[in-house]
C-alpha cells in the first residue's frame, strides 16, 4: 500500500476535534490489522478511525508491528487526547509547530511556516554554519526558530493542554547474532535483502536502478535482476567520460544484461528557478540529476527508483566503533598521502570528521571547530540511524520530484530486520585493514562474491579522491558560483563566507576539488536564504 498525497492540520486544545490521517506506505503486517488497512487503502478515513480507535483500547503496540514507512494522526474529542507517530522508517520529515494552545504540523514545511509568517529574521543562523557542512541537525531540529520536526520511531503524545515529544520505536542489538560464523551471517544479509525487495516490489511496478559505480547499488540490482523484477539501469555522469565509476557500471550491466543509460547534470539555471521553492537548503546536486533521471523513467515506463542508500550506515564504518580511526591518526604515512591530496580516511565522511571548508571566515571556521567537537559521539549504527533517517533531502526528494509523477523511492538496505542484524555485528564484519588500507563492507563483499564482477568487488571508491560528478559541474559553472556568492551575499554579510578564499578554491582545480561539496551546500544555502527575504 502506497499513500504519497501530502498531510496537513491542526489541534486547537479549547475545541478537541476527530483526526485521522494515514501517509505513506506500509508493506506488511498482522492479519488482525487488515479491515485497518483495506479502510486506508480505500480512503474511507472516518471508518478507518473508528477501527483505528477499536485496536488502541488494547494498546498502541500494533503500531510497532506495522512494517512500513508511514505517519499516523489520532485525536480524540471527548478524550482530549491523541498523538502523531512517525515509523522508524519513514524517510519522510514531519514538521511540527507548536503554540500555548494549538499545534500544528505537515510534511511540507512551508505549510507549517505559513503560520508564522517566515523570514530571515527566524533563521538559526549559527545553524547555517552546519549547512555549509551539509545537514547535519539533530534529528528533532530545523533551520527555523520555533519548527521542530518528529524524529523517525518518535512520538508526539499530546494530553488534554499538554505535549510531549517521546521515542517510542527503537532498535536493539541482538547478542546471539554477534557470535554467529560469517557464512551463516552472510546468507541471513541475502535472505533478508531478498525478502525485503519481494515486500516492497509488487508485480505492476518497473524499477530504475541508480548505480553508483559501488557495492551497495551494484548488490541491489543483482538481487532485483534475481527476482525477476523488470528493471533498467542509470548512472550520474558525463558521456564523454571514461571513469573508474563508469567502467565499473559499464561490466555490471554486461554481466546483468540490464539496459544502461548516463543521465547527465541539467543546467544551474534550472537549480536557481526551482530552489527558492525548497523553503530548505537542498544539500547537493542530487535536484538535477534526478529530475533528468525522471524524464527518463517516465519515457522508460519506470515507478520506483530503488539505491543502495543506507548500507554505509549499517554495513560500513558508520556503524563501528573507532578504532580504525586511532589507528589512521597515528599513521605518518597518512599525514604524508592526505597532505599530497592523493589519499583519504574512510571516516572522513562522518560529520564530525569533515574538514573546515577552505573558504570559510576565521570566526566561522572557530564556530565550525567548536560544533565540531561538541557533535555528540555516533559510535555505532544504532545512534547512526538517527541522523541518516532524518534528513530533509528525501522528503524534498519525493515531494516536490516524485510525488507528482506518481514515484517512489525504494531503499532494500532500508529495513527492520537488516538494521537489527546489521547493529548486532561486531567491527571487523563492517571493516577490515588489508593490503594498506581499510576495506569497509567485507561481509558485503564476501556475501555478493559469486554475485558480482571482481572489479566491483575489489573496489573501495572513498579511498581515493577522483574528478567527482560535482567538480566537473561547478568547473563548468563558477562563474555563477562566483557571482552568486559574492561581498553582497548573505553568507558573506553574515560573516560565513570568505570571498577571497573562495575565490582560490574556483581558480585553482586541487582546491576546488577539495571544497566541492561545500561549495554546492553554500551555492545551495545561499539561494535558500534569498528566497526568504
Amino acid at each position: 500500500m502506497r499513500q504519497f498525497h501530502e498531510i496537513e492540520g491542526f489541534i486547537d486544545f479549547t475545541f478537541f476535534q476527530n483526526y485521522f490521517q494515514f501517509y505513506g506506505e506500509v508493506w506488511s503486517y498482522p492479519p488482525r490489522l487488515e479491515p485497518l488497512m483495506r479502510l486506508v487503502r480505500e480512503k474511507r478515513w472516518a471508518e478507518a478511525r473508528n477501527e483505528f480507535r477499536n485496536l488502541l483500547k488494547f494498546g498502541d503496540g500494533f503500531l510497532k508491528q506495522i512494517d512500513g514507512a508511514f505517519i499516523v494522526v489520532y485525536f480524540e474529542r471527548k478524550e482530549k487526547s491523541g498523538f502523531i507517530y512517525r515509523s522508524l522508517l519513514c524517510k519522510y520529515s514531519l514538521y511540527l509547530y507548536q503554540t500555548r494552545r494549538q499545534v500544528f504540523w505537515a510534511t511540507r514545511i512551508e505549510k507549517v511556516l505559513k503560520e508564522v509568517r517566515p523570514d530571515l529574521n527566524m533563521v538559526h543562523r549559527e545553524k547555517l554554519i552546519r549547512s555549509c557542512f551539509g545537514e547535519a541537525l539533530e534529528p528533532s531540529q530545523t533551520y527555523f526558530t520555533d519548527i521542530q520536526k518528529l524524529p523517525a520511531g518518535s512520538m508526539l503524545r499530546i494530553l488534554n493542554e499538554k505535549a510531549e515529544l517521546v521515542p517510542y520505536d527503537l532498535v536493539h542489538a541482538q547478542s546471539d547474532i554477534a557470535r554467529l560464523k560469517w557464512e551463516h551471517v552472510t546468507y541471513l544479509v541475502v535472505e533478508t535483502l531478498t525478502k525485503t525487495i519481494l515486500k516492497r516490489v509488487q508485480p505492476a511496478d518497473r524499477v530504475g536502478v541508480l548505480l553508483s559505480g559501488g557495492i551497495d547499488s551494484a548488490i541491489v540490482l543483482m538481487l532485483l535482476k534475481s527476482c525477476n523484477v523488470p528493471i533498467v539501469s542509470y548512472h550520474w555522469g558525463w558521456l564523454n567520460e571514461k571513469s573508474r565509476y563508469r567502467l565499473s557500471v559499464e561490466k555490471l550491466t554486461k554481466v546483468a544484461d540490464v539496459p544502461f543509460a548516463i543521465i547527465e547534470p541539467g543546467e544551474l539555471k534550472d537549480l536557481n528557478r526551482d530552489a527558492s521553492s525548497f523553503y530548505l537548503p537542498y544539500p547537493s546536486l542530487d535536484y538535477l540529476m534526478l529530475e533528468k533521471t525522471c524524464e527518463r523513467s517516465r519515457k522508460d515506463g519506470v515507478n520506483l527508483l530503488a539505491s543502495g542508500y543506507f548500507s554505509d550506515y549499517i554495513f560500513g564504518y558508520y556503524g563501528t566503533e573507532r578504532f580504525s580511526r586511532q589507528f589512521w591518526s597515528k599513521s605518518l604515512f597518512r599525514r604524508m598521502i592526505e597532505r599530497m591530496g592523493m589519499l583519504r580516511p574512510t571516516w572522513a565522511d562522518r560529520p564530525e570528521d569533515l574538514p573546515i571548508p577552505l573558504f570559510f571566515t576565521d570566526e566561522a571556521a572557530k564556530q565550525a571547530k567548536r560544533y565540531l567537537r561538541t557533535l555528540k559521539e555516533k559510535s555505532d549504527a544504532e545512534e547512526a540511524l538517527g541522523f541518516s533517517l532524518n534528513r530533509d533531502k528525501e522528503t524534498l526528494i519525493q515531494l516536490h520530484q516524485l510525488s507528482p509523477h506518481q514515484m517512489n523511492m525504494l531503499f532494500p538496505f532500508v529495513s527492520r530486520e537488516l538494521i537489527e542484524l546489521a547493529v548486532s555485528l561486531p567491527p571487523d564484519m563492517k571493516v577490515l585493514f588489508r593490503g594498506g588500507q581499510w576495506i569497509e563492507k567485507p561481509l558485503l563483499r564476501w556475501a555478493f562474491f559469486d554475485w558480482l564482477p571482481s572489479d566491483v568487488i575489489t573496489y573501495v571508491p572513498r579511498q581515493y579522491e577522483v574528478m567527482s560528478v560535482e567538480s566537473r559541474f561547478l568547473m563548468k559553472y563558477k562563474e555563477q558560483v562566483r557571482e552568486l556568492l559574492n561581498e553582497s551575499s548573505l553568507l558573506a554579510k553574515w560573516g560565513i563566507i570568505h570571498c577571497g578564499r573562495l575565490e582560490q578554491c574556483l581558480q585553482h582545480q586541487r582546491l576546488l576539488m577539495l571544497s566541492t561539496k561545500g561549495l554546492i551546500w553554500a551555492y545551495m544555502t545561499e539561494i535558500w536564504l534569498r528566497s526568504l527575504v
